[in-house]
Formats: C-alpha cells, structure tokens, sequence
C-alpha cells in the first residue's frame, strides 16, 4: 500500500482499504483484498492488477502515519452503500470514539458530512447511523451490545453512568447501564480473562458496584443472550 501512495502523489487510500488501515471495524464477510485509492482527477485511469480507482471531484485527505487516506468523514458516506445501519453505526462510533487512543473525527464532522452534500448514494443508511451514533463508546462489541439491547425491545441503556460508591475513591463508569433501576451491564473482553490484573481489577468494580447497590449482569461472546435478556428483563420490571 505504501508503495502504491508513494507512485502517485495524486491518489490517497479509500473505501475498505482506508478504513483498514485506520483501523476501523470492518464486518468479517468483507474480506475483499483489493487496493482501493481515490483521486480528484476525473479524467485518471489505473489498470494495476488489484488495485480499484475512485474518482472524487471534491477530495479531501488526512495524513495518517505518512499515509495519504481520505478523510474520516468522507470515507463514511462511502461506505454507507455497502455496510448496514449496524455497521455504519459501529465503524462511526469507532471512528468518533476512544477505541484506539484520539478520535479520529467528531460526531458533528460526519452530521456536516451528510447534511452538506447533495447527493449521497445511500444517504438513507448514513442519516439512519448518525441518528443511532453516540459519543463516548470504547469499544465495538460495546456497540454491537447496546443495539443488541434496542433491537430487543429494551430501553436504550446509558452509556457510562456516572456511580459514586463510598467503598472507592471516585466514580464508576460501567459500559451501559439503567440508573433508575441500578443496573449496570459490562461487556468482557478475551483480555479481561486473560489478564490477571484486570481479573481483579474487575472484580474491585463488581464488589464496589455493588456495594453501591447496583446489579450487575456480565456479557461475552459466549453469553446465552436469550437467557441474557430473561434476567435482564427480570431486573428492569
């Protein structure tokens, strides 16, 4: 990839190439392997094996480690047409998120994005997104999590509630969470498992949250969701 920006100053990394390399979550069954690279010359042409050409008469880029790619929020109403709502949502949540370190873009830049350009080839599913899209998410699986919740009929949860517990120093932020009804939902990781140190470090937070007098439900990528949703559901009525 670096070889191919480095030939031509005119083109930067666009479409799924652009989002791998900023490290954005892709759903798995796009495993296509091609070289995607954008440039403003209407009239350009490549015939590279692999490589596929884009043509953007209003192109605007960000360096990212030396790297010529498109910007965050260009790059998000590209790929509206081939990602679904959940996708989107989850591939903007990252992007305007913690997940990596700094967010690589804000929530208003992808909003002015949209609402700036007059035609947009799926502007359906990128309006749908920025409607479910929240700030503050630090993980996919984080997202994937709350959609899962609203999409079987629960209240949107908060994202990060603010706990104060008299048993630690300071205030607890569990991964969602229902205030009013003291229920905090956390989302466990291979690393939470795998590392003893944040073994216990999540055991402190389940011993402060509840002595706080917060319930708190845990959720991996083996959790049964059906019974999930039976004790959940138990908690909040």
């Amino acid at each position: 990839m670096k070889a191919m920006l480095k030939l031509d100053d005119e083109v930067a990394g666009c479409n799924l190439t652009a989002a791998r390399l900023y490290g954005l979550p892709l759903p798995a069954h796009l495993n296509e392997r091609s070289v995607h690279v954008v440039t403003p010359a209407l009239n350009a042409s490549m015939t590279r094996p692999g490589v596929a050409l884009h043509r953007y008469k209003e192109l605007r880029t960000s360096s990212f480690f030396d790297l010529p790619l498109i910007s965050v929020p260009q790059l998000f109403v590209e790929l509206a047409p081939i990602l679904n709502v959940a996708e989107l949502t989850t591939l903007g949540e990252a992007a305007i998120g913690p997940w990596h370190g700094e967010a690589l873009t804000s929530l208003s830049s992808l909003r002015r994005e949209v609402t700036d350009r007059d035609r947009i080839h799926d502007r359906k599913t990128t309006e749908s997104a920025l409607e479910m899209m929240r700030e503050g998410v630090d993980s996919p699986r984080e997202t994937w999590l709350r959609l899962w919740l609203i999409n079987h009929g629960f209240p949107e949860p908060v994202i990060h509630p603010a706990i104060r517990c008299s048993v630690v120093p300071g205030v607890l932020h569990p991964d969602l969470g229902y205030p009013e009804k003291k229920v905090a939902i956390e989302y466990e990781g291979d690393h939470h498992r795998s590392s003893d140190a944040q073994f216990a470090a999540d055991n402190r937070r389940l011993e402060a949250l509840n002595a706080a007098g917060w319930t708190v439900l845990r959720v991996s990528k083996k959790t049964n969701m059906m019974q999930f949703a039976r004790i959940l559901k138990h908690h909040l009525t």
